[in-house]
């Protein structure tokens, strides 16, 4: 189904990858929704057509929350939440929390904003207390607020996933409880 979509809309024969997840992503709910009505017909047509509109408005809302949910996860927006496992950044982000991530900001970073980052596979997110220039390239030191320390390592810019903007309190505990080692 997926691979017929240049032959069904020739006007994108090849489009963005952003433009792939939307198709990925309705297609699927579009067969499904298809086969649904096609086997569900004559038994829709016994029940009042107030019912049906109560039914569709109850599933809308749902299926827009698990489509945000989606994208936020899959990187193609320019926002990316990450559910913070620890209490390094107590008492302003906590264990639990969503934060809201600006990916394409980047060069903007300055001392006092809280980063997010890889390190050996994990994602941190902590406050950047210096800022150091080496040649074209910047150099950040972080520490997480209820740290004492600042942390024992430089961050290069290529690892620096993007700038914290916002927080979500509490969404995150399902995401940390299902990822506990």
């Amino acid at each position: 189904i997926f691979s017929l979509y240049p032959y069904l809309i020739p006007l994108l024969p090849n489009p963005s990858e952003y433009l792939m997840a939307i198709i990925y992503l309705i297609v699927p709910i579009l067969f499904v929704f298809r086969l649904y009505r096609f086997f569900q017909k004559k038994k829709d047509n016994l029940l009042p057509s107030d019912y049906k509109k109560k039914k569709f408005k109850g599933l809308l809302l749902p299926s827009i929350v698990i489509m945000i949910i989606v994208y936020f996860y899959s990187g193609y927006f320019r926002l990316y939440s990450i559910a913070i496992a620890s209490g390094s950044m107590t008492p302003n982000i906590r264990k639990g929390d969503i934060v809201i991530v600006d990916q394409k900001s980047l060069h903007n970073i300055n001392i006092g904003d809280v980063i997010a980052y890889r390190h050996e596979n994990i994602i941190v997110v902590h406050r950047v207390v210096k800022k150091e220039k080496f040649s074209d390239n910047y150099v950040y030191y972080t520490k997480g607020d209820a740290n004492d320390h600042i942390d024992n390592l430089s961050i290069e810019e290529d690892v620096i996933i993007g700038i914290v903007k916002f927080k979500i309190p509490y969404i995150g505990y399902p995401t940390v409880w299902f990822n506990k080692e």
